[in-house]
């Protein structure tokens, strides 16, 4: 994009505004931009704090003139009060005005979106496998579909129980065959009795159910509700927490399937271009997930920014073989 694009469109509070300048420099003004706005938002907290210790000291102020000062006679404390009558209406209406300047400030106060980094927290333990352990053992094969050859697997593949891989190969190359025939176990090698297979792909599957996004994603997520709702929030899809799943739009129901798959009751999750459907704040709390995740992951993925991100054991098709760091190092 840095090569292409000298223009960004971008749609902020319903509104499509334009930058004019590569992407990168985007990037460095969206950062400016949230930092501006965490400042302002800053300095309009402090002015509020200040607006309130000034209401109270007026509150307090304006209470002393309704009360009868300690050895005065109730006509004594009248006739000495009545000169300052003036002073105290005008106290009274100080409080009132700085009362009504907090509500209003109070109102339009809003604190900026600010992404945090997800912690995946209270993963059901069961699902763990033993360090000792493998997770997946692939012998060497070939990998066959609709009656052709793909790719060589040409040394054993191992895979242990926490590993995390991304396997890149241009199209048409295997890639998609090669993670099917692992979630449904038809190749040859060893699969953990413990393994417990998630399968994401860009199929999208009309669901025809009553159930809300939320009532079916806390039914099988692994994580604590809050970790939950964020993973629901870094796919934009919190405001939908109540909406019927037959009810969501495609794209929607794209994203909701991964939520689904990533907060599963898996150990070995198999994503087959994830990062399609997402924008780019949802690739990059993805490429968050995929380093917090707990358990095994094999994804595929032409997207060089988010696999640059990931910073996990790449595996690699070319020349009809599989190409792992282990082969290539050798």
């Amino acid at each position: 994009m840095n090569k292409v694009c000298d223009s960004i469109w971008y749609i902020q509070n319903k509104e499509v505004h334009n930058f004019s300048g590569t992407y990168e420099e985007f990037r460095s003004f969206r950062q400016d931009e949230q930092k501006r706005a965490e400042t302002i938002y800053e300095q309009k907290e402090k002015h509020l704090e200040q607006l309130k210790r000034s209401y109270n000291q007026h509150f307090n102020k304006a209470r002393t003139f309704s009360r009868n000062k300690k050895g005065l006679s109730s006509s004594d404390w009248r006739s000495k009060s009545m000169g300052k009558q003036k002073t105290a209406n005008n106290v009274i209406r100080a409080s009132k005005s700085l009362a009504n300047r907090i509500n209003k400030e109070k109102g339009e106060l809003k604190r900026p979106p600010v992404h945090h980094a997800i912690t995946l927290k209270n993963a059901i333990t069961d699902l763990s496998i033993s360090p000792k352990s493998k997770a997946l053992r692939i012998e060497q094969q070939p990998i066959n579909a609709y009656g052709q050859k793909l790719f060589n697997i040409t040394q054993e593949v191992n895979l242990a129980y926490r590993s995390k891989v991304v396997l890149t190969g241009q199209n048409g190359i295997g890639k998609t065959v090669f993670l099917k025939k692992i979630k449904n176990k038809q190749l040859t090698g060893f699969y953990n009795l413990q393994l417990k297979i998630g399968y994401f792909n860009q199929n999208i599957v009309a669901s025809q159910t009553d159930k809300t996004l939320l009532d079916s994603l806390f039914a099988t997520s692994i994580f604590d509700d809050s970790s939950t709702m964020q993973v629901l929030g870094d796919l934009h899809l919190r405001q939908y927490g109540e909406h019927k799943i037959s009810d969501l739009s495609g794209g929607q129901l794209v994203c909701f399937n991964l939520a689904k798959i990533l907060t599963g009751q898996y150990n070995l999750l198999l994503l087959d271009e994830p990062t399609n459907f997402l924008d780019i704040a949802s690739v990059n709390a993805l490429a968050e997930f995929v380093t917090a995740y707990p358990f095994a992951m094999i994804l595929v993925s032409h997207d060089q920014a988010f696999i640059k991100q990931l910073k996990i054991t790449k595996w690699h098709i070319k020349n009809s073989r599989l190409i792992t760091s282990t082969a290539q190092k050798k």
